[in-house]
């Protein structure tokens, strides 16, 4: 019971099949349906050719509608409003003058589609064009010459782009970019690399990211390899590890964890673990816990130092400070250098540095402030406005100093001291030149100059050329050679400056009168 009405050449085969209005075609099967259409062809059950020119619905409840050149091989499809394009499987939709198109497997959908291919099941195609899409309820909007596979990844305003992986997100314009993994989201990207799980890429250029939860955002030429770092406005930058931070920056490289490197810094390298380097230019920072700003051409490594400031510096070692010194090497702990020192070595442990320069520091609890050309070494050594000096030993004073020598414990060298030598404990020399103490609580004072003190106790005061030797000589007033014993508790032989001789008690001779 085949009806055919105001047709022409037309050939019609089986049950309940209708022509209208047709010229041309064909229909096999059962309660197949055509109607306005020419050179098409319905074959199976229930299919429907209407207003189809050269095409063919084959299978069971198929629909092909104001469409050129067309073919669905299945069940349930529809292909409306479009040319030139094929479905094969179940409840395909190919409409709103898609062309060129080819969609296979269940459920997919291709809108507004240019030579499209569609592959898998309920894939959502709207307004793309040369772009293959494979797997599973992926949903695809306004995109070009781009690859697409894998399982619920929403993909909007996209241009030569492959993704491949589960819900991942590609949006805004994204180019020229390769997207591989689990969950990423990447908006207004351009030639970027994408690999991992949840990585955020947000107009970056020619970036690559690799890992899992790293985000980039604004970047150019940049590589993000790890998990959670977090990378702002840079260029030309690797960040390598775990939770990373890199922001405004240029030529960069960080490795390791929880590091920031912040505010301009350029060309440096930091590696290790929360370490935090903030406007920096051309450094170096290796190790945990340093913190580094404004800081150019400088090296730290260790843990906990804090660095600001300092040009061309070197530091190593644990807790050091470092405040506005040029050329300067720290090595130790808990070191304090600061306030423009410049060209000095500071090694040790608790030493505090103050605007030194060309200057040794070496040991533990050494206090140097305004020194220049000079060394300090030993223990808790205190030096103020020093020049040309070297200090060496314990808990020596020495302020005010030029061209002089200390060495021992406990001396004091201070008041315009110039060109002197100190050696032993508790001397004392105030404001004097060319004088030299030896030995144990000697005083040399008020502008005793040219004057030597050696033994213990000896006091050499307001007197130029000076001699006290032994125990408790007192060089004062007139005298100018004096001589101790700790026997009598103080001098026994004296020359004043007139050459007149003192002598404490007796003269003996050897020498036996006959």
């Amino acid at each position: 019971n085949n009806n055919v009405t105001d047709s022409n050449y037309s050939l019609v085969s089986g049950i309940d099949n209708y022509e209208l209005n047709g010229s041309e075609n064909a229909s096999f099967g059962k309660n197949n349906t055509s109607s306005d259409s020419t050179y098409s062809m319905t074959f199976g059950t229930q299919n429907i050719n209407n207003n189809a020119t050269g095409s063919a619905s084959m299978g069971s409840s198929n629909k092909v509608t104001n469409s050129q050149n067309s073919l669905i091989y299945g069940s349930n499809s529809h292909i409306k409003d479009s040319n030139t394009s094929i479905a094969f499987g179940h409840k395909q939709d190919i409409s709103d003058n898609t062309i060129n198109s080819f969609v296979t497997g269940y459920g997919n959908k291709d809108y507004d589609g240019r030579q499209n291919v569609l592959f898998g099941m309920e894939q959502t195609v709207n307004d793309c064009s040369n772009t293959n899409v494979g797997g599973t309820s992926n949903i695809i909007n306004t995109t070009r010459d781009s690859t697409i596979f894998g399982k619920t990844n929403v993909i909007n305003n996209v241009i030569r782009t492959s993704i491949l992986g589960e819900s991942n997100t590609v949006q805004d314009s994204t180019k020229d970019t390769t997207v591989s993994g689990r969950l990423n989201d990447i908006s207004g990207a351009d030639t970027n690399i994408v690999f991992g799980t949840s990585n955020s890429v947000t107009n970056g250029l020619n970036t690559m990211v690799l890992g899992k939860s790293n985000k980039s955002l604004n970047g150019s030429q940049n590589a993000i390899i790890g998990e959670s770092n977090n990378v702002v406005n840079p260029t030309n930058s690797m960040a390598l590890g775990n939770s990373n931070i890199i922001g405004n920056s240029i030529a960069v490289l960080v490795s390791g964890n929880n590091n920031v490197i912040s505010n301009n810094t350029n060309n440096s390298l930091v590696s290790g673990q929360q370490n935090d380097e903030n406007i920096g230019i051309n450094n170096a920072v290796f190790g945990k816990s340093n913190i580094g700003k404004n800081n150019s051409t400088s090296l730290t490594s260790g843990t906990s130092n804090d660095i600001s400031g300092c040009v061309n510096n070197l530091s190593v070692g644990l807790s050091n400070i470092l405040r506005d010194t040029n050329q300067a090497i720290t090595f130790g702990s808990s070191n304090n250098v600061n306030t423009n020192t410049l060209n000095t070595i500071t090694s040790g442990n608790s030493n505090t540095t103050k605007t030194v320069s060309n200057s040794v520091i070496v040991g533990s609890t050494n206090s140097t402030d305004t020194i220049t050309d000079s060394s300090v070494m030993g223990l808790t050594n205190n030096v103020k406005t020093s020049n040309i000096s070297f200090v060496f030993g314990k808990e020596n004073k020495v302020e005010n100093v030029e061209r002089s020598v200390v060495v021992g414990i406990t001396n004091d060298v201070c008041g315009n001291t110039i060109n002197s030598f100190v050696s032993g404990l508790s001397n004392k020399l105030n404001d004097t030149y060319n004088s030299g103490a030896i030995g144990s609580e000697n005083t040399i004072k008020n502008t005793s100059n040219s004057s030597i003190a050696l033994g213990k106790l000896n006091v050499v005061d307001s007197v130029n050329h000076g001699i006290a030797m032994g125990y408790k000589a007192s060089v004062t007033g007139d005298t100018r050679l004096a001589l101790g014993s700790e026997e009598v508790n103080g001098n026994i032989f004296t020359i004043n400056k007139h050459g007149d001789l003192f002598i404490g008690r007796h003269i003996y001779s050897d020498d036996v009168e006959e």
